[in-house]
């Protein structure tokens, strides 16, 4: 099929702003939602098949595991990442044991790994719309996370600070990970031809241990909404791992004071001053020039074949390489262009967490190499041998 004629394929530019981001007043209400968190012994937990509702359970008891004193319904998550910490191929035989309507048996399975496994888990909860408590994380006792709610308790009296000049887009919450933005209210580059670029930064934490609390600069071009993520360590202002010292108690809801209040300050006070550093006018002159050196980068080659190529380097399927390649005719054929084909290709993405995986892609190939980068641009069609 000609790619001139699937243009209609893409999302119309003026719906991609709507779809972007949730208001943050939205974001903060799901993030706020009441948690519990449960500590417990391996052998003190169940996992177990609701017919009623149609979704696996978690439970806990420190006396009869078949009268459990907490249950609740499981996620996606949370069984994935049960099944990883408790057996090696157990997650791969789960996909296979649920597809072939075999759940009785998983559940047995896990529940003799539970018998065998001498540690403690930390398991979190949370409310969801309907009120209805959702266990969600399935972590090691050394687990210390750092809260979204935390965060934005940490970080909005900065942005207040300046609320002149940033604005917060709001974000989006997944199984994973919360994600938001805040950008500069008024553009900071103009690339003529209406491309205007805002800065700011980009926020992302997980509270189901996968991984840190992690701030870094974004660029947002408000043509389209398209965003850039520079993730790389040189640029990278703060990252958090959540992780400590083993968890004491032994079992039941965790105390608020498991966490140290002194421990919990700190964290704020390195989160405030990140936010800062972020904000700071003298970082964006950097990244506006690092954008506009994109810009003047030209592409000697063939744009297309350039975005093949990062395709292909980067494990695109091939509907997102479709996609960058159908965005990249409507771009200027510079390396600004064609990180802006990627990211254009990431708002037809349909989970938000490979949206972010793509705009940091955007963002590295923006600080690549002098050497490597001309290479890329450079690449063109392979000759045809007859």
């Amino acid at each position: 099929m000609n790619i001139e004629n699937e243009q209609a394929v893409l999302t119309p530019r003026s719906s991609s702003k709507n779809a972007a981001v949730r208001p943050l007043d939205k974001l903060f209400q799901q993030i706020s939602r009441e948690r519990v968190d449960l500590i417990g012994h391996s052998s003190q937990m169940r996992f177990d098949w609701s017919e009623e509702m149609k979704r696996f359970t978690f439970n806990l008891s420190n006396t009869d595991p078949s009268k459990p004193q907490f249950e609740f319904p499981t996620n996606r998550h949370f069984n994935k990442k049960m099944y990883g910490k408790l057996a090696k191929g157990l997650s791969s035989l789960s996909d296979h044991l649920v597809e072939t309507d075999q759940k009785p048996l998983l559940t047995q399975i896990v529940n003799e790994q539970f018998e065998r496994d001498p540690r403690k888990f930390l398991v979190r909860s949370q409310q969801n719309e309907a009120g209805l408590f959702v266990a969600r994380a399935f972590c090691g006792d050394t687990y210390k996370p750092i809260d979204d709610d935390l965060i934005l308790e940490a970080m909005l009296p900065v942005i207040e600070e300046h609320d002149t000049e940033y604005v917060i887009l709001g974000g989006r919450a997944t199984m994973e990970r919360t994600y938001f933005n805040i950008v500069t209210k008024h553009p900071v580059i103009d690339l003529g031809n209406g491309r205007q670029i805002h800065l700011g930064t980009g926020i992302s934490n997980s509270g189901t241990g996968d991984g840190a609390f992690e701030s870094c600069f974004f660029g947002c071009d408000w043509y389209c909404l398209n965003g850039l993520r520079f993730g790389q360590k040189n640029h990278m202002q703060f990252r958090n791992v959540h992780r400590g010292s083993k968890i004491s108690q032994e079992y039941g809801k965790l105390q608020p004071d498991s966490f140290r209040k002194a421990e919990l300050a700190s964290l704020k006070s390195l989160i405030a001053d990140a936010t800062r550093a972020a904000l700071d006018p003298k970082k964006h002159a950097e990244f506006a020039e690092l954008i506009k050196q994109s810009e003047e980068a030209k592409v000697t080659g063939d744009p297309i074949e350039v975005v093949k190529r990062i395709g292909a380097e980067n494990k695109f399927s091939d509907i997102e390489t479709k996609i960058a390649e159908m965005a990249m005719q409507n771009e200027e054929p510079n390396l600004y262009g064609v990180q802006a084909a990627v990211t254009r290709m990431a708002q037809e993405v349909e989970s938000f967490s490979r949206r972010v995986q793509l705009e940091e892609l955007a963002g590295k190939l923006i600080t690549l190499p002098t050497v490597k980068r001309d290479s890329l641009l450079a690449t063109t069609a392979p000759e045809l041998v007859s």
